[in-house]
């Protein structure tokens, strides 16, 4: 891997590794269900160029992130976006739903947990830290 990919993969596990803590630390409903949505499932996430494999763990009431190279889950749940894609539906400009619906954000992974992570997700925008 090049380096500057391999600085990009570090950015996306830091990014993700903050994300994590800050939604463990705003507790409440949003924190339960994270813990109970990820906890024991892994996913491979591509990000433009970047793509590695995130597993989840239970520690210590809260959540340990874990990564690999992506060839090591193929068969995991994935989501395969852009960073612009992402962005605007973090930002609010624009719906989880219709970005999934148009191809910007690709989710492949069995009902049950495409229902769980739309849960967490909307639960997390609706009552998540600003």
């Amino acid at each position: 891997m090049s380096e500057p990919a391999v600085a990009e993969r570090e950015r996306l596990e830091d990014w993700l590794r903050r994300l994590v803590r800050t939604l463990l630390d705003g507790g409440g409903p949003v924190r339960t269900l994270l813990v109970a949505t990820v906890t024991g499932r892994a996913a491979t996430i591509r990000i433009d160029d970047v793509a590695l494999r995130v597993s989840a763990s239970a520690a210590d009431g809260g959540i340990a992130l874990s990564f690999d190279d992506p060839g090591a889950g193929a068969h995991d749940p994935a989501l395969h976006t852009t960073g612009d894609a992402l962005r605007a539906v973090i930002a609010g400009r624009r719906l989880l739903d219709a970005a999934i619906v148009s191809g910007d954000i690709a989710l492949r992974a069995p009902l049950p947990d495409l229902l769980a992570f739309h849960e967490l997700v909307m639960k997390t925008l609706a009552l998540g830290p600003r």
